[in-house]
C-alpha cells in the first residue's frame, strides 16, 4: 500500500505473482503499473488473482512535468511475451486497467477491469493496446478471454488500440 513507484516489479523466468493486493501505487512517479513487468524473451510469467486499486502516477518525480501520467493497474512493458493474466482486479487507475505496450503472445483471461482513466489522460481506458515499434516484436497472438471490461464514466474509454502501422496492425493484434 502506498507505493512511490510500482507496487510489484518483476523479471525473469517462470515467475508468478499470484493473490496480491496492490493499492495506491505510483505516488510519486509514472510510467510504471501497479504491477509492472515486460522484457522480450523472459517466458512463463503469471499474474493471476491479483486485486490492484488506484494506481495514480505523476509526473512530478520525472523530469518531464505534465498533466499526463502514465500509470496503468497493470503494465506489459517493452515486448513482453508468453504472459499469463488471468483472474485479476483493476480499479480506480488515473491511467488504463491494463496496457500491453508492444506485447506478443499473451493470455489475458477472467480479469475485471472497471472504472480506470480519468479526463485529459489519452491512455484512460480499461485495457490498452499500443504499438510503437516498427516490426519489433509486434503485437500479435494475444488470447482474450471472458474479461469484464466497465467504464464508469463518459470520460473513460472500454479500450483503447494505437499503432503506428495503420488499421490492418488492429486488426491482426489478436489470435
Amino acid at each position: 500500500d502506498s507505493s512511490g513507484y510500482s507496487g510489484i516489479n518483476f523479471r525473469g523466468t517462470n515467475i508468478q505473482v499470484r493473490n496480491n493486493f496492490v493499492n495506491h501505487s505510483a505516488l510519486t512517479r509514472d510510467d510504471v503499473g501497479g504491477i509492472y513487468t515486460g522484457y522480450s524473451g523472459e517466458t512463463g510469467k503469471v499474474i493471476d488473482g491479483n486485486i490492484v486499486l488506484n494506481t495514480i502516477g505523476t509526473s512530478a518525480g520525472t523530469n518531464t512535468a505534465s498533466s499526463y501520467t502514465l500509470a496503468p493497474g497493470i503494465f506489459v512493458d517493452d515486448n513482453g511475451s508468453f504472459i499469463t493474466i488471468s483472474n485479476n482486479t483493476v480499479s480506480g487507475g488515473n491511467n488504463s486497467g491494463i496496457k500491453i505496450h508492444n506485447g506478443h503472445d499473451l493470455t489475458i483471461i477472467n480479469n475485471t477491469f472497471y472504472n480506470n482513466g480519468v479526463k485529459g489522460n489519452t491512455s484512460r481506458g480499461q485495457m490498452e493496446f499500443m504499438n510503437n515499434n516498427q516490426n519489433l516484436d509486434p503485437i500479435r497472438n494475444n488470447v482474450l478471454k471472458k474479461n469484464v471490461l466497465l467504464a464508469t464514466n463518459n470520460d473513460q474509454l472500454v479500450a483503447l488500440y494505437t499503432t503506428i502501422l495503420g488499421l490492418s496492425d488492429v486488426q491482426s493484434y489478436l489470435s
